[in-house]
């Protein structure tokens, strides 16, 4: 939301100094961006698995392509080892056997370290059924084959699968009729497959998933969402009740297991965030945490290492970690503005890693920091759109990062503002010093802070405090909205990105610089508007990177930032 408040009319001389308690950063945890050079060019991440010793494997759309990527050391880096073209027309794609129009990998699950497999469907003709293949891997994803599958030749409604090891499993089958289809299970690592029998009214199943204990649970797709759990690899099936929400739960045992969801609150779009426990298999659940009162940021996905260590991520990149079994929540801080605000899985298969993933980004749990936070001041000279950050330097520390968001002009402090609005974000830096104008719009109240990392280790953000644009009377002026409005397209920009800046007038300058994560000027352009109304201006990005640049624009003395993701 941009918003325009009144020019300060005498320069503002201000020295804010941070200081945060070193021993208050050591227990906090936290979530990076990893493979970011791999993953922002993916624009769906559609499943992810993993096993004890941080190995991964996650599946994802690249603009017309599946691409399936493995980890091998807990999600710090990624290796692509089987990319499909979605529409093949007609053209056999290896290792399927087929001659598929479109194809798609809904399920991908790597059971062990050398196991994995990847379960998806494929049409023949635009708009027709579907019909199930499923591809192997025995050698940690380096080559994949083809299973045949008996009911390859029926239709399916969705491709999912569940595997308790590397030999026994469940996956959704073809129709057998008009509405209906059957289950099958493997006990040769996918091989053979028998019918199983289930009880669901429709046998729209919505996820199938096994618990570390082996007992299977299935979510039937009906309102509410129904569960069901068998303790023999699906010969039989007991209904457990109706899931508090239509989210897929996470469970360590045949009883105890969690749901995260997030629910509206009343007032406006916002939700409120809701964790529940069940410890009797699903029959009943108790509300752990409810943070009706709280700003909220919508809960997604959940998963558990063992039955103290549970994660819960959400909307924005927001994760909360809990290592009593939920009775207490740490809240780990977002690792980037999440351009699209949707996490769809999160995998937690030991103690020492996490991986979440969200449309556009995967994120690795790395566990505590244990490094104080660095020592902040915000001088301004002047000119108050001028501010520059310093910081000190923390023994063990190579890098810093440092975070700003917007607020009202107020004396209050929020300490919650860093997870309810948008915000700018740097690089990771060897400097200790950072120009902050290329993130300002004029005359507004700042929160700034920073933080520090070194080898495996991480501080905690420092205390945050305000720096202003303009001196503060503590009482709310008059909020003018903006004549200027900055929208992008397309976005996340390619090559070329359409800046489109409304509000103009005849006879204004202004200027537009493009900014990388670091502060630097990346391009730049200028000139007098011709007319009143709407200006279109092409930005030329062929040549940078992939990843987040700030767009600012000025105008009349009035400024726009537009954080920009290139994606190609």
């Amino acid at each position: 939301m941009t918003r325009m408040l009144r020019r300060a009319l005498f320069p503002v001389f201000l020295i804010i100094v941070l200081c945060a308690d070193p021993c208050s950063s050591q227990l906090l945890p936290e979530w990076i961006v990893s493979g970011g050079g791999q993953f922002t060019a993916l624009s769906t991440v559609k499943g992810i698995s993993g096993c004890p010793g941080g190995c991964y494997l996650t599946g994802g759309q690249s603009e017309n392509d599946y691409v399936l990527q493995v980890s091998e050391d807990a999600g710090r880096s990624w290796i692509e080892v089987l990319r499909l073209k979605r529409y093949g027309f007609g053209a056999v794609q290896s290792p399927l056997s087929r001659p598929f129009l479109e194809v798609q990998v809904n399920t991908v699950l790597r059971p062990t370290a050398a196991v994995c497999f990847a379960y998806g469907c494929g049409s023949y003709e635009l708009n027709g059924a579907y019909f199930p293949f499923l591809l192997r891997s025995l050698d940690s994803g380096r080559t994949w084959n083809e299973i045949a599958l008996a009911d390859s030749g029926q239709g399916i409604f969705s491709s999912s699968l569940a595997m308790k090891d590397s030999q026994y499993g469940i996956r959704r089958g073809g129709y057998v009729d008009a509405q209906h289809s059957v289950m099958y299970r493997t006990s040769d690592g996918g091989l053979t497959w028998s019918t199983v029998d289930v009880p669901f009214r429709d046998y729209r199943v919505l996820d199938i998933f096994y618990a570390d204990d082996g007992a299977l649970f299935v979510t039937e797709n009906q309102s509410p969402a129904a569960l069901y759990r068998s303790m023999d690899d699906g010969a039989t099936w007991e209904y457990r009740g109706p899931l508090p929400a239509s989210r897929t739960p996470c469970f360590v045992s045949a009883d105890l297991g969690w749901i995260a969801y997030g629910e509206s609150n009343g007032i406006g779009s916002q939700e409120k965030d809701v964790i529940a426990r069940t410890t009797d298999g699903g029959s009943s659940w108790t509300t752990i945490r409810d943070t009706l009162q709280e700003p909220a940021f919508g809960l997604i996905a959940i998963a558990a290492a063992d039955a103290e260590h549970v994660i819960a991520v959400g909307r924005l990149g927001k994760s909360l970690h809990s290592t009593d079994g939920g009775a207490t929540w740490e809240t780990g801080t977002r690792p980037f503005y999440l351009y699209d605000p949707a996490t769809v899985e999160v995998e937690y298969p030991d103690t020492a890693s996490a991986v979440s993933g969200a449309l556009m980004h995967i994120m690795t749990y790395t566990g505590k920091r244990n490094l104080p936070a660095p020592t902040l001041t915000v001088k301004q000279g002047m000119d108050v759109m001028q501010p520059v950050a310093h910081w000190t330097t923390v023994n063990g520390a190579v890098e810093y990062q440092l975070e700003m968001a917007e607020d009202y002009h107020t004396n209050t402090m929020q300490f919650e503002i860093f997870d309810e609005d948008p915000y700018m974000q740097s690089g990771w830096l060897a400097d200790t010093t950072l120009a902050l104008n290329f993130w300002l719009r004029e005359n507004r109240d700042y929160f700034v802070r920073v933080r520090a990392r070194g080898g495996a280790y991480t501080s905690d953000w420092s205390y945050p405090e305000k720096f202003y644009t303009q001196q503060s009377t503590g009482i709310p002026p008059v909020s003018l909205p903006s004549r200027l409005t900055l929208s992008v397209s397309p976005h996340p920009a390619g090559d070329v990105a359409n800046v489109t800046v409304r509000g103009m007038r005849a006879g204004e300058n202004w200027t537009m610089t493009l900014h990388d994560a670091q502060g630097r000027t990346c391009r730049s352009d200028g000139g007098v508007a011709a007319s009143d109304g709407i200006l279109l201006r092409e930005l030329r990005a062929g040549g940078l990177a992939n990843g987040m640049y700030y767009i600012h624009f000025a105008c009349g003395g009035e400024y726009e930032v537009f954080p920009l993701h290139i994606v190609r």
